[in-house]
C-alpha cells in the first residue's frame, strides 16, 4: 500500500514494486492517467482516490490486506502532515499491518559547523531552530518509533534522504529552499553538499518495503561535493568574495520567497553516509553531479544560443557551398582563357 502514489516519487516506487512482482495498491487524493496501469502480466497496481484526512473505515478496510504500508503522502509542512501520519499509524495498527515505511529527511540531523562529515544513522537529531520542515520530520520519526514500541513484532523503516532532485517543482523544493543564496556564494565559504536523484530514492524505498527494513536509513549518493563545485553546477556564481561584515548586513534583509529557518542548511554541512543502505543491497545509480545536471532545465539564454549556433552553422554551410561554386566557376573561366 502506497499513500501519495500519484506523486512523482510514489509513481516510481509503484513501478519498481510492480516490476518485482508485488501487488500494489495506491492511495491519493489526486489521480494520474497511469495510476491504475498494470505494470506487467504477473502484477497488478490498483488505485483508490481518497482523502486520508477524512478517511475513516474506508482506510482501515484498504489497509487490512497490506503486508507493508509506504507512507509518502504529504503537503506543505505543518500540523496537518503530523495529523495525517497519526491517522495512518493508528489505522495501520488497527488493521494489523506489520511493517511501515516512512519518509523523513537528512535535515533532522541539523546543519551545524560541528557536524561530522558524513553523518551516520546513530548521530543525534538536532534540527535547526525555525526550520519547521526539519522539526516536523523529527516529530514524525518520534511518532513512528512510539508506534513500533506499542506494536511488538512490527517494524518501521525511516528513510532520511539527502537533498532530492526530481523532474517537477515539488520534488526538489527542499533542494531549492536550502540552496546557497548569492550572498552565501559571495561569502566565499560554502559547506559540502549532496544531491540525491529521485530514482535512487524510489529504489531505496522499494528495498525498505520488500526487505522489511527496521530503523533509520540514510539515503544519499556516494561521497559529496565541495560547496564551490556544487554551486558551479547549480548556477553561475561570483568568484570575488565580499567582506563578512557586508555579507551579514545584507542578510538582515530576507530574500523574497525565503523559507524561514532554512538558511543554516545552505551554510553548514549536513551530508550523510550511505553505508547501511549499501549493506542492505542498495546502490545509487547517480552521482551528485549527475543529479544536479539531470534536474537542471536548460535556460532560455542557452536555448537562444543553441538556436543561434544552429543558424550560424546553416549560414556557414550555405556560405561554404556558395564559395565552392564561385571558386569552381572562376577556376573554369581561368582554365578556358588558358
Amino acid at each position: 500500500m502506497i499513500t501519495g502514489s500519484s506523486g512523482a516519487l510514489g509513481r516510481r516506487v509503484s513501478q519498481l514494486l510492480c516490476a518485482a512482482g508485488h501487488e500494489v495498491i495506491g492511495l491519493d487524493v489526486k489521480t494520474v492517467s497511469d495510476a491504475s496501469t498494470t505494470a506487467s502480466s504477473s502484477t497488478t497496481a490498483s488505485f483508490h482516490q481518497i482523502d486520508l484526512h477524512c478517511a475513516g473505515g474506508d482506510l482501515k478496510e484498504l489497509l487490512s490486506d497490506a503486508s507493508s504500508v509506504i507512507h509518502l503522502a504529504a503537503g506543505p509542512e505543518g500540523s496537518r502532515n503530523l495529523t495525517l501520519t497519526r491517522r495512518v499509524l493508528d489505522t495501520a495498527g488497527d488493521a494489523n499491518v506489520t511493517h511501515l515505511v516512512l519518509l523523513s529527511s537528512a535535515a533532522v540531523y541539523g546543519a551545524r559547523s560541528d557536524n561530522p562529515v558524513p553523518l551516520t544513522e546513530d548521530a543525534p537529531l538536532r534540527p535547526n531552530a525555525g526550520f519547521s520542515f526539519a522539526f516536523e520530520k523529527a516529530e514524525l520519526e518520534r511518532l513512528a518509533l512510539e508506534w513500533r514500541d506499542d506494536h511488538p513484532g512490527c517494524g518501521v523503516a525511516i528513510l532520511r534522504p539527502a537533498r532530492m532532485l526530481g523532474p517537477d517543482d515539488h520534488s526538489g523544493w527542499l533542494a531549492r529552499a536550502t540552496a546557497p543564496s548569492l550572498l552565501d556564494r559571495l561569502s566565499g565559504e560554502l559547506p559540502s553538499m549532496q544531491y540525491l536523484h529521485i530514482d535512487d530514492l524510489a529504489a531505496a524505498i522499494a528495498l525498505a518495503a520488500t526487505a522489511k527494513v527496521d530503523g533509520p536509513l540514510n539515503v544519499a549518493p556516494d561521497g559529496w561535493l565541495r560547496g564551490e563545485e556544487a554551486v558551479s553546477l547549480l548556477g553561475p556564481s561570483s568568484p570575488v568574495p565580499l567582506p563578512e561584515k557586508l555579507i551579514e548586513r545584507a542578510r538582515r534583509y530576507r530574500r523574497s520567497g525565503e523559507v524561514p529557518g532554512a538558511s543554516p542548511y545552505a551554510r553548514q554541512p549536513w551530508v550523510v553516509a550511505n553505508d547501511r543502505a549499501k549493506a542492505l543491497g542498495w546502490r545509487p545509480a547517480t552521482t551528485t553531479q549527475e543529479a544536479i545536471v539531470a534536474a537542471r532545465p536548460p535556460s532560455r539564454l542557452s536555448l537562444v544560443f543553441a538556436r543561434r549556433r544552429q543558424e550560424l552553422t546553416l549560414v556557414a554551410v550555405a556560405g561554404g557551398g556558395l564559395l565552392a561554386v564561385v571558386g569552381a566557376a572562376l577556376w573554369w573561366r581561368r582554365k578556358g582563357r588558358r
